[in-house]
């Protein structure tokens, strides 16, 4: 009999049948892994991994340089292709002087040894800026007005954190203004704003955080008061300049004046801006009148000091500082001596007693005094009655028995002229002989 042999099948697991099938399918998931949506970053850990250039900003003027956390970031679009994902990003980051919201999108690129990293990034809005706390104390803040000239300043309060437009940011500081100078008053209010703006994007590096801190002084209320009527005197070369400003009206900026120089002789009124401009301090604090005669002058009246200046063709002379109601002799003086010419008919007491009847000669003249030649000069125009804004002049002829005043300066000088041959060529002698002196009152 012959045995018949079977064939028993062996079992293998089918696991083993397969092993190479399973191998095939786990190496390309791991290869799909990076390219599939799900396993890109989170906004949690996008936020993680910012590098410190975006946390990092720079503020012109002030020093240092300021670090902020992320307090949040929201992905507004994102494509992602492969190895590559590109996110729009609103990301609000905060420290104890701004809240900045940054607008960026995200170059991010997947690295086999180290994973997914923020690349690159470039700005698709403008920042929006919240201050949090001003770069400058209220101290601080004092000692700048300080510089600019207050000095009896009272803080008052503060606003920060108010926005402005889109992209900028303010703080407000007020302090109250009462201040008294030789010429100038202020109170009121002084607001300072510091404001805080991005630099321009096309100027300068995209990626970069750089803003801009700015200080504006804004007059609030401000009142300024001008002690300026009076007589204000200078010398100019060899020029005795009297400046009177008979009025000021500070609500509608008019200004009148009379102005004597010696010489010439004219009245009038200016027009003066009465608008307070931003920044305005007692540095900046300047009125300048306008004026002129035969030459035009220039009375420049500062909050301590004044100055006047004389424009000749073109050229611009600067006198020593204007003195106000007060020469250089005092006020209460006894005016020197006049010698005169002698004359048989003198019992008025004039110093040139025949100036209206003949003429006098050179060498009678050129031996005065210059104050006496000018006294001498101006005796001329008093005998037909003209007035006189230098208060020289109009002390010394008031207290002449013979003078009085018929006619305003302004009104003698464009009147046709009351002198005959005899005074016109003694008046021009007198005149020739005072410049040729080098006198003060020319």
């Amino acid at each position: 009999m012959t045995a018949i042999k079977a064939k028993i099948p062996v079992c293998v697991p089918w696991a083993t049948r397969n092993i190479g099938a399973v191998l095939v399918t786990l190496i390309a998931v791991v290869f799909m892994l990076p390219s599939c949506g799900s396993f890109v970053p989170s906004e949690r850990q996008i936020a993680k991994m910012l590098p410190s250039k975006i946390l990092t900003y720079e503020v012109a003027g002030t020093t240092g340089t300021y670090v902020s956390e992320v307090e949040s970031l929201v992905i507004e679009r994102r494509q992602t292709r492969e190895n590559r994902d590109f996110a729009d990003c609103k990301i609000t980051l905060t420290d104890e002087y701004l809240r900045r919201t940054i607008y960026l999108t995200l170059h991010l690129e997947y690295y086999n040894k180290g994973g997914w990293m923020v690349d690159s990034w470039e700005r698709y809005d403008n920042d929006k800026i919240e201050i949090l706390k001003p770069f400058e104390s209220p101290d601080e803040v004092r000692q700048v007005l300080e510089k600019q000239g207050f000095s009896n300043l009272s803080f008052v309060q503060s606003d920060s954190g108010a926005e402005v437009g889109v992209d900028e940011s303010f703080y407000q500081y007020v302090y109250e203004v009462n201040d008294t100078y030789e010429n100038v008053t202020f109170s009121g209010a002084i607001v300072v704003s510091g404001v805080i703006s991005q630099y321009s994007i096309s100027n300068y590096d995209p990626s970069s955080f750089l803003y801009r801190w700015d200080r504006e002084n804004y007059p609030v209320n401000l009142e300024v008061e001008w002690d300026i009527v009076g007589s204000w005197y200078a010398q100019i070369e060899n020029r005795k300049v009297s400046f009177e400003i008979l009025s000021y009206n500070s609500s509608t900026g008019v200004v009148a004046w009379s102005i004597e120089d010696g010489t010439y002789f004219n009245s009038g009124e200016s027009y003066l801006d009465t608008e307070i401009p931003s920044y305005y301090s007692p540095d900046s604090a300047c009125l300048s009148i306008f004026a002129s005669t035969y030459y035009t002058y220039y009375l420049d009246i500062y909050p301590n000091e004044a100055s006047l200046s004389l424009v000749v063709l073109g050229g611009r002379y600067q006198s020593s500082p204007a003195t106000k109601n007060q020469q250089e002799k005092s006020q209460n003086k006894e005016y020197p001596q006049t010698r005169g010419i002698p004359s048989e008919n003198n019992e008025s007491n004039y110093i040139l007693p025949d100036s209206n009847s003949r003429f006098y000669t050179k060498a009678e003249l050129e031996n005065m005094s210059a104050y006496d030649l000018f006294l001498a000069r101006n005796e001329i125009f008093a005998r037909h009655g003209r007035g006189f804004t230098h208060k020289d002049l109009r002390d010394y002829f008031e207290e002449k028995k013979w003078y009085s005043q018929k006619y305003a300066p302004a009104e003698f000088d464009s009147m046709p002229s009351p002198l005959n041959s005899y005074e016109k060529s003694n008046a021009e002698l007198i005149y020739e002989i005072e410049r040729a002196k080098g006198s003060s009152y020319v």
